[in-house]
């Protein structure tokens, strides 16, 4: 099953799970970003890396009047911590080290 989704992954497309904030999937199941929340992704690692802590970015993200995925004004700190580990926006995929782990 790993090989499977490690395919896919290798292919840009996705392997499970929902979308990550910033993109959405195709219909072939590619990775698209979504432009409005890569806005928001892009001011949050700016954010981070002005050594903002996780709640200065919420309250600046407050401030700014940027919503949730789900419509909220309150940014969980859990979420904007999970955006800033993921490395989908690095380019890479958790699934490789994850897969190289299992292997061994």
């Amino acid at each position: 099953m790993n090989r499977g989704k490690l395919r896919k992954v290798e292919l840009g497309r996705k392997a499970g799970g929902p979308d990550v904030f910033g993109y959405q999937t195709n219909d072939r199941g590619e990775y698209v970003p979504e432009p409005e929340q890569a806005k928001v992704v892009h001011l949050i690692y700016e954010l981070a890396m002005k050594d903002f802590t996780l709640r200065q970015i919420r309250s600046e993200l407050k401030r700014r009047g940027i919503e949730t995925k789900r419509g909220r004004d309150c940014w969980s700190i859990a979420v904007l911590g999970q955006i800033l580990r993921n490395d989908i926006y690095l380019g890479r995929s958790n699934l490789h080290w994850t897969c190289r782990l299992q292997s061994k």
